[in-house]
């Protein structure tokens, strides 16, 4: 992401879940537009998110997180197999 400019970006939250008091994990869609650093390649990119958030001395922090390509945005029901 360093060499692209983020022109606009919106986080959409998913799901929460609570494990316990002290860990949460948290999924998010992440969509960004942006361009280059020529300012040329315009593009938008959809990507999910999931943090794993534990409750410490310090107050709440990241302690683990991933993220891949949207490729099934928006959400869409699994499909049918059974017959």
């Amino acid at each position: 992401m360093a060499e692209r400019r983020v022109l606009d970006y919106k986080l959409e939250p998913l799901s929460v879940r609570e494990y316990g008091k002290d860990v949460v994990i948290a999924l998010y869609r992440a969509t960004m537009h942006g361009m280059d650093a020529a300012g040329t390649n315009e593009n938008t990119r959809t990507s999910r998110l999931i943090h794993t958030w534990m409750k410490t001395e310090k107050g709440w922090q990241i302690i683990g997180g991933m993220s891949a390509d949207d490729q099934t945005s928006p959400l869409t029901a699994a499909p049918n197999t059974k017959q």
